[in-house]
């Protein structure tokens, strides 16, 4: 690896992912995985109306957008892929079920876009 990338990889956690400023601890059940304090950054979420099929008669419902960065490593290495479904707790616990819209990995750094459906 370069200086850079070395030099990032160290500071993931504690500058990008910090405690003390937007990180937090969340647990994510993943692939038939639970991974326990999950050191992460996961933005508000944004509800927008969903498009109804002609023959959908479910209304009432949006669609929730979110996204989550953490360290590959606190998800055993393992990325998450596009179309999978992931579950995130919320501050009280709760588990969240997500739909993965985008997956990719830069420099040791997962970035999920993440989908649901709300009423």
């Amino acid at each position: 690896m370069s200086a850079v990338k070395d030099m990032f990889k160290a500071d993931l956690k504690r500058v990008f992912l910090n405690l003390d400023e937007f990180g937090e601890y969340r647990n994510v059940a993943y692939d038939n995985t639970l991974y326990y304090r999950v050191q992460m950054v996961i933005r508000d979420i944004k509800q927008v109306d969903r498009s109804q099929m002609r023959d959908d008669y479910a209304q009432g419902l949006f669609k929730a957008t979110t996204v989550m960065h953490c360290d590959i490593s606190d998800l055993g290495d393992n990325q998450p892929e596009k179309g999978q479904k992931i579950q995130i707790s919320d501050r009280n616990g709760w588990m969240r079920s997500y739909y993965i819209e985008q997956s990719y990995v830069e420099i040791g750094m997962v970035h999920l876009v993440l989908e649901a459906i709300e009423e």
